[in-house]
Formats: C-alpha cells, structure tokens, sequence
C-alpha cells in the first residue's frame, strides 16, 4: 500500500506519515523499483481491532497503535468488557474470542523478540526480567482464553 492509500485509510495527511517515519515512530518502509513507498497492513489490522471496540488513538499523543503499552491497554479494555459481561449475566465470547485473536496475531508473536532486542542490547537485568515476565503473562492468558485454564509458570 502507498502513502497515500495508507493516509486516506488511517485518517490523516501524508505528512503526518512521513513525520511519523523521520521521528523513528513508524519503521521505513520498502520501496518499490519506481521509488514509491510500501507499507504493511499492520497499524491499519491494529487500527481495525480497536475501531470494532470503538475505540481510536489519541492523535495528541504521537503514540501508534503498535506499540506495547497501547496493545497491553487494549487487551486490559477486553478483559475489563468481559469481566463486565459476567457480572451483567451475558455471555464474554465475543471477549474472549477478540483476547485469543489479538494475542495470537501480535503479542504473543513480537514479544519473543522484543525480549531477544532486549537481553541483546540492554545491560540492565531489571528490563530484561520486565519484558520475560510480559512474555510470560501473554503466554499464560493465551493459554487461558483458549482452554479456559490458568497456567502458572512464572518464577
């Protein structure tokens, strides 16, 4: 997709784009043989899970929808929904359903690797212990929202 379609289908102008990617927020994206710039689908399937939800991002903040703390916010809404709908006697599947979708198709899938750019790059073992442990969270609440059981292996 081109900077233009990605800008149309996001909401804001091409030049936010391009400031997003001179700021570092956005990774550079491929180029195509006549120049033109390519971008992949993920901050647009991001922007469509939060939108199902009603929810959107806060544009004053400069923070994209891929990052940790706005995907661990997002998954803390869909347990607080669903919690909401024990409660209120209706049934969470919808809940828990968007929880396993949304973890299997990124947490659980960049958390690996954030944890390997970590231990790789970062002496302090407070930040690699962090990013273990959030690791093993994802994994655990996966693990319960598609068997319905709590594993704990956290040590």
């Amino acid at each position: 997709m081109r900077i233009g379609q990605l800008a149309q289908l996001v909401g804001v102008e091409t030049q936010t784009i391009r400031f997003y990617e001179q700021q570092g927020l956005l990774p550079p994206p491929d180029r195509q043989d006549n120049g033109y710039r390519v971008y992949t689908a993920l901050i647009l399937e991001l922007k469509g899970f939060y939108r199902n939800f009603g929810l959107t991002m806060d544009a004053r903040g400069n923070e994209l929808e891929d990052t940790l703390t706005a995907e661990l916010e997002f998954m803390h809404f869909l347990t607080a929904k669903q919690a909401q709908a024990e409660l209120e006697g209706l049934p969470p599947n919808a809940y828990q359903r968007a929880q396993r979708d949304f973890l299997e198709r990124h947490l659980v899938v960049w958390l690996p690797l954030v944890r390997e750019e970590v231990k790789a790059k970062v002496a302090t073992q407070f930040f690699v212990a962090l990013t273990e442990l959030a690791e093993q969270f994802v994994t655990a609440h996966l693990q319960h929202v598609c068997c319905g059981k709590l594993i704990h292996r956290f040590s």
